[in-house]
């Protein structure tokens, strides 16, 4: 009798310990996933993905965050330079590149704004901004895009203390459509430009504007810290 009891006992231990492989196979995500997939796939860096793990009867999929490069996955970053809110729709690196304006292209800029400078105007600009370095937050969606699907922000230091929104439009706005920088908001320490996600331009395939699906999340919830 002691036997049956002891090998119903080892086989209800078994059931559950299946249940729960299953269940937590086809339902549990990772607090830093990037995406998951049906079926086992290789993750790829696009993603952001040092880890490739496979659950469940089904097997799913899950591509874990790089570290090093991703920002931690929370509903809203605000340890940083910036807050905004995050989600899994897509992943966040930052990177830094020296200022990259030249005379001639912000002269131009302001040529189509149809903001009046003296000659040696944007010159005398770019030779102070010469030695700022630029950080850059790339918002790539993870999804399937019709376009890049990258949402980016840009900041550079406010080195000649702009106080308003005018101020820093007048040295830096652009008029023409599907820009990389245009101006939007600063505080004494930074100066904070949006990418355009483009022109509008549709291909028809029906696939999402990545873009915009990233910046509808991002730029609600956009601000600077310090």
């Amino acid at each position: 009798m002691k036997k049956i009891l002891i090998g119903a006992f080892v086989i209800i231990l078994f059931t559950v310990g299946l249940y729960v492989a299953f269940y937590f196979g086809e339902n549990y995500i990772p607090k830093n996933c990037v995406r998951w997939f049906d079926g086992c796939h290789q993750c790829d860096a696009e993603f952001g993905c040092t880890t490739n793990l496979c659950f469940g009867p089904k097997k799913r999929s899950y591509c874990i965050k790089f570290k090093s490069d991703i920002l931690d996955d929370k509903s809203t970053i605000s340890n940083d330079l910036i807050s905004y809110s995050t989600g899994n729709l897509f992943i966040v690196t930052k990177d830094t590149k020296t200022f990259s304006y030249t005379t001639d292209q912000l002269s131009g800029m302001a040529n189509e704004c149809g903001s009046q400078h003296e000659a040696d105007y944007f010159n005398k600009l770019v030779a102070k901004f010469n030695s700022s370095t630029e950080t850059v937050y790339n918002f790539k969606y993870t999804g399937d895009t019709q376009d890049n699907g990258v949402y980016t922000v840009t900041l550079i230091p406010n080195i000649l203390g702009y106080t308003t929104l005018d101020q820093f439009k007048k040295d830096f706005d652009i008029c023409a459509a599907g820009g990389d920088l245009y101006p939007t908001m600063l505080n004494a320490k930074w100066l904070l430009f949006v990418n355009a996600c483009g022109t509008g331009f549709d291909d028809g395939s029906g696939r999402p504007h990545g873009c915009d699906e990233v910046r509808k999340v991002v730029e609600p919830s956009l601000k600077l810290n310090q």
